[in-house]
């Protein structure tokens, strides 16, 4: 006896049908979903960087005046106002930034500074204040560290 063989016939395919397209659609929708909110923390991470990074390089320059010209240079924060202020030796507003406007952006700014929320710079560089300078945007969080050397970093 031989045994039997069957032989299996292919229905060829006219397309897709609707629940092979729902499934794309859905796959396509939660990929495109998880890529908008990392897409968004992204953007409001770099925001918050670059506004950190603008205040380093506003208490730098201060820092570096002060000792370039032999007098004292102030950085004036106001968190009430989510604004600090760039003031020459003569208490004199050099500039003014907004950290709740323009390119550079933060929620919210939180000063942890030893006595006030002004950094002075001696003529040497240095100041009798340190502490913290925090900036938080959404879920994300920064902080700047002033030293009393002088050395100002981000932690």
């Amino acid at each position: 006896m031989s045994p039997e063989v069957h032989t299996l016939k292919w229905k060829r395919s006219r397309g897709i049908n609707q629940i092979e397209l729902i499934i794309v659609v859905v796959v396509i929708a939660t990929f495109l979903g998880v890529a908008s909110l990392s897409f968004h923390r992204a953007i409001s991470n770099a925001g918050l960087r670059h506004l950190s990074d603008k205040i380093m390089a506003d208490l730098e320059y201060a820092r570096l005046q002060s000792r370039r010209e032999q007098k004292e240079y102030r950085v004036r924060f106001r968190p009430e106002s989510q604004k600090y202020d760039v003031l020459d030796s003569s208490e004199t507003t050099l500039w003014t930034i907004a950290i709740d406007e323009g390119d550079y952006h933060a929620d919210e700014m939180v000063v942890n500074l030893k006595n006030d929320n002004t950094v002075v710079f001696d003529r040497y560089g240095q100041s009798d204040e340190y502490g913290t300078i925090e900036l938080r945007a959404n879920d994300d969080s920064l902080m700047i560290e002033i030293c009393q050397s002088g050395m100002i970093r981000q932690i």
